[in-house]
């Protein structure tokens, strides 16, 4: 589901002339070609409509006679030059009823590179203004096998897309159905997203609907520097307001390690379903077998060899290790629910070796390799860590357990029906373990149950995503199996993490290289709890999480809260009773805590643009009335309490997460 953001500013000047109600949709005029330098806008233009019927099968559009169809174009070009490094990421939705024809992103599709004074192609089609050269420019469309945008459907009548700028202009068409008629009071929602940086440049503000130095169409003009625009009408006669960019919120995605000519971290935005792809890049961590979230909240990629780095999804920070090079290829990792260790599946020639890798020193344990014969696992592609004990499955159905305190080791064998397992993932509710199996048809997902040892082979199957890589379980407790790509899209699949059925899928990553793996940095310590908690204004579920030390006594420990409505204040809350209060104090929300609550109003945050609070937590001093230490064998309980306009004046809270100190 789309959210759209409530807040917005006017910004809108000048004179407009209104358009009639059921009057055929309102035409730019002109636009500008280009943004001056620094900072490039996105430039939105409602061109032609066409009564029909149109053929559009030559873009692979339609069905040759289409009508009532209109191109509202996108152009993103800096400083009318070829050296500019932006970005912009949006969401774009039309009213029900409109459906997306499709998209228009190749160069040669869209029209003339050079001046010449002729409109070509969909140019000549669906343009508008006066000056055909308005719309040349180098290396129009998206780069095809190179770049990082994309554009893609999400639903019938809405699309996400990103325009990253490396060499001449992004451009793009979206072919837009009105049904049977153009019908009166038509218009549509652009929002763009804040974050850091996007793809491989820095993201910009700014948008301008149609020629903004000569705004008579309604609607048209320079709207400084917004993240959003709506409505933009098209048979409506309200005018468009500004207002801010949404947030990117960091623990709202699943990220992707993908083999390129360097190592890449993607994310996948689950909440609004589109990539960001090069969130981080890894310095030559050698060829990646995977991808793992840590206790930490910090993603590790380990290579075949010696290659090994950390990756921090707030900072984007990243530090890559030489670590020492044992015998084999390492082929897959997983980490520790109750240690900060993670664990190697290591490929020799004579056997499988699952080495333990200790996250304070950076270095292997110093006890023995736990040893597989080859004959029991084959070729490893997979390992998980569940209850303490450790799974490594092979391609072929090899399965073990080993208790990694004894090394006893359990021989499980699978029998799938047919297919190669390509990874394992613990699901959710920490009860099975499922397997992503590759076939000759649909991709399976089996399911093997903790308690009984049972397998249900083919627990789901799907078309998609083509060549499956790896699986990771994610937000709102679905899987998430991602293709490998590299000769094509890669596609990713969700599925219900309790029935299987796939709930969305999107064939969006279309980046250079191969995906080798993925991983979701839930990273919370602790158990959730009261969960999931009411939608706050957002259209989240505001959720908390623990990173850090399980150990009492002053260790480093911090609380955050994610999705929560952007620039809103809280604080969280502390205590050892777990519990149900449903609307305190005419809330919205509840209350997950009950006896003696500490209270953190010394630590009041805005959650910021990006909708989140962080605090690092004084286990030797917790908030009660007087202050208290948490003790080894207590389990304390944490949430957040905060401010929300939903739509007037009101208060929310996030689930409770409860940890266990040690």
């Amino acid at each position: 589901m789309i959210h759209r953001t409530k807040l917005s500013i006017c910004l809108c000047t000048g004179a407009f002339l209104a358009p009639a109600f059921g009057q055929t949709p309102l035409e730019d005029i002109g636009f500008a070609p280009s943004t001056p330098l620094p900072d490039g806008d996105l430039i939105v233009v409602r061109e032609k409509a066409l009564a029909g019927p149109v053929d559009l099968t030559g873009y692979g559009l339609g069905t040759g006679a289409d009508d009532y169809v209109q191109s509202i174009y996108f152009r993103f070009f800096v400083g009318n030059n070829n050296q500019s490094l932006a970005a912009v990421n949006g969401v774009v939705v039309f009213p029900d009823g409109t459906e997306i024809l499709g998209f228009i992103t190749d160069g040669d599709d869209l029209g003339g590179e050079v001046d010449d004074g002729v409109l070509s192609a969909s140019d000549a089609t669906f343009g508008v203004g006066v000056d055909p050269d308005a719309y040349s420019a180098f290396a129009r469309g998206f780069e095809v096998g190179q770049g990082e945008e994309f554009v893609c459907k999400v639903q019938d009548n809405a699309f996400v897309f990103l325009l990253s700028i490396t060499n001449g202009v992004d451009d793009f068409r979206v072919i837009v159905d009105y049904g049977d008629s153009f019908a009166p009071n038509v218009a549509f929602a652009l929002d763009t997203f804040a974050a850091v940086s996007i793809g491989s440049g820095a993201p910009q503000a700014g948008i301008r609907l149609g020629d903004d130095t000569n705004p008579i169409v309604f609607g048209s003009g320079d709207y400084g520097e917004v993240g959003r625009l709506s409505p933009i009408p098209i048979t409506s006669v309200n005018p468009p307001v500004g207002g801010p960019a949404l947030p990117l919120v960091v623990r709202d995605q699943v990220y992707i390690v993908r083999d390129s000519s360097v190592t890449v971290i993607d994310g996948f935005q689950t909440f609004r379903r589109f990539p960001v792809p090069s969130r981080g890049q890894v310095a030559s961590p050698g060829l990646p077998v995977g991808l793992t979230e840590g206790p930490d909240g910090l993603l590790y990629t380990l290579g075949q060899g010696n290659g090994f780095s950390v990756f921090d999804p707030v900072s984007r920070n990243t530090l890559t290790y030489t670590i020492e090079d044992r015998a084999g290829n390492n082929a897959a990792l997983c980490d520790a629910t109750s240690s900060r260790e993670l664990f190697f599946a290591r490929d020799t020639s004579g056997s499988t070796f699952v080495d333990r890798f200790d996250l304070d020193t950076f270095s292997f344990a110093p006890n023995p390799a736990l040893e597989i014969p080859a004959t029991v696992v084959g070729l490893p592609t997979g390992i998980e860590e569940a209850g303490g004990l450790l799974y490594v499955v092979g391609s072929g159905g090899g399965f073990v357990e080993i208790d990694p305190a004894t090394g006893t080791l359990v021989d499980m064998p699978l029998s799938p029906p047919n297919g190669a397992y390509r990874g394992i993932v613990r699901g959710a509710g920490n009860d099975a373990l499922f397997l992503v199996r590759e076939t000759s048809g649909d991709t399976a997902v089996d399911r093997f149950e903790l308690a009984t040892g049972s397998t249900t082979y083919g627990w789901s199957t799907f078309p998609e995503p083509g060549t499956p890589v790896d699986l990771c379980a994610g937000p709102l407790g679905r899987l998430y199996v991602v293709g490998v790509g590299n000769t094509g899209p890669a596609r990713l699949v969700a599925l219900n993490g309790t029935t299987g059925d796939v709930e969305f899928f999107t064939d969006c990553l279309d980046f250079p290289g191969s995906n080798r793996g993925i991983a979701y940095p839930a990273a919370s310590i602790g158990s959730t709890s009261c969960g999931p908690a009411v939608p706050n204004s957002s259209g989240a579920s505001a959720w908390i999480s623990l990173n850090g030390s399980r150990l009492a006594g002053g260790q480093p420990l911090e609380a955050a809260a994610w999705d929560l409505p952007p620039g809103q204040f809280g604080y969280f809350l502390t205590g050892m009773t777990p519990g149900f209060i449903a609307n305190p104090g005419g809330s919205q929300g509840n209350l997950c805590l009950t006896g003696a609550i500490g209270r953190y109003v010394a630590l009041v945050q805005s959650s910021g643009p990006l909708g989140q609070i962080r605090i690092a937590v004084d286990t030797l001093a917790l908030p009660l009335s007087p202050p208290v230490a948490a003790g080894a064998g207590e389990t304390w309980y944490f949430q957040c309490w905060f401010r929300d306009n939903n739509p007037g004046p009101t208060s929310n809270f996030t689930d409770a997460v409860g940890l266990p100190f040690q």
